[in-house]
């Protein structure tokens, strides 16, 4: 009876040991580890994000113009680096050529009717009388002399001025580059009217700007000067710093047409110049992607991953005594990979961090 009492009182105590393990074990396994962050104040800036397009800080298009004449040369190529003075379309006008012409025998023979009537003077100084006019006209005198050699002076000087005139035109049959740059278009069948396409495309490569889309609800927070990123969904890993250099103080062109009456219901936008700091190894009319920090300023913020969304409210799971607690939260703007947190956690508060789909609320969760 003594052993009997002896094993029953060792078999309680085994199988209470038994059961503390299993609670401890399988209490240790329901414990879900997770990593967590700790909400942190820094500066973070308000962004805008629009769309923009790679141009050239500096551009000259240039277009076939009849009244200038008939095309005669483009004697510039693709690729080809140019100097502000370049000639890049040559014209042939035939009327100007004989209108120089006409003006250049006009100069001639107002010279040699002034040359002769130098000589007449020279003459009558030295006999003292008259000389013999034009046949038929009689003698002239000194006085008539130095008068038809002012006439003749002044029929020369209105030929030189018709002649710089006609030198004028002539010269702008040379369309000449207007910036140094590089030749990137040349099209020899470019024509008129509005889908006319440019003869020649010079742009200054080593200059380059975005030119972006702004709303006019946001245009108003945009000042020349602010930081600008711009990524690339072609190159998605690099991003290139630059900033704002002008605002659009009236909207596109054809967004100020698509919100007149009858035109549509487009929405209206500004145009932004912002100007590289960094070189950019893309296309000129590359699509990129273009964020505007408008405001800096001291945030309570969590990494993005913390933060979740459902039903168009946000929550986090806060760690409270080991537990995960689900806390819905107010979020403000988001810069990077950073959202501000405008109420729901404090600091120094611990979050998860990437929380899991299947995490609820009131789960255990370890550290790790």
């Amino acid at each position: 009876m003594k052993y009997r009492k002896i094993w029953i009182g060792s078999g309680l105590v085994l199988l209470i040991a038994a059961m503390i393990t299993v609670y401890v074990i399988r209490n240790t396994q329901a414990q879900e580890e997770v990593k967590t962050v700790k909400p942190t104040r820094e500066e973070i800036s308000e962004e805008i994000v629009t769309s923009g397009v790679l141009e050239a800080g500096g551009k000259q298009e240039v277009y076939l113009d009849p009244e200038r004449g008939q095309l005669s040369e483009i004697p510039v190529k693709p690729g080809k680096k140019v100097k502000k003075g370049t000639t890049l379309v040559r014209y042939r006008n035939d009327l100007l050529d004989s209108e120089r012409q006409q003006a250049e025998m006009q100069i001639e023979a107002a010279r040699v009717k002034r040359s002769g009537l130098l000589r007449q003077l020279n003459e009558v100084k030295k006999a003292g009388q008259s000389t013999p006019g034009v046949p038929g006209g009689g003698a002239m005198s000194e006085e008539q002399i130095r008068q038809e050699i002012r006439l003749a002076e002044l029929e020369l000087k209105q030929a030189q001025k018709q002649l710089e005139t006609v030198l004028k035109r002539l010269e702008r049959l040379n369309v000449k580059s207007t910036l140094s740059g590089t030749v990137v278009q040349v099209n020899p069948a470019g024509g008129r009217g509005a889908s006319a396409e440019p003869l020649v495309i010079v742009a200054d490569l080593d200059d380059l700007k975005v030119r972006a889309d702004v709303s006019e609800l946001d245009v108003m927070k945009v000042k020349k000067g602010q930081s600008v990123t711009v990524r690339s969904d072609a190159l998605p890993d690099e991003e290139w710093r630059g900033e704002v250099i002008r605002v659009g103080e009236l909207p596109k062109a054809d967004e100020k047409m698509a919100a007149a009456p009858g035109g549509g219901s487009g929405q209206v936008v500004y145009p932004v110049e912002v100007r590289l700091k960094t070189p950019i190894p893309l296309k000129l009319g590359s699509n990129l992607i273009v964020e505007i920090a408008t405001e800096k300023r001291k945030a309570l913020t969590l990494p993005q991953e913390a933060v979740r969304e459902e039903q168009g409210k946000s929550y986090v799971f806060a760690v409270e005594k080991g537990k995960a607690v689900r806390r819905e939260v107010k979020v403000g703007v988001s810069s990077g990979d950073r959202v501000e947190i405008l109420s729901g956690v404090k600091p120094g508060e611990s979050v998860v961090l990437d929380p899991p789909e299947d995490l609820r609320s009131g789960t255990e969760v370890k550290a790790r």
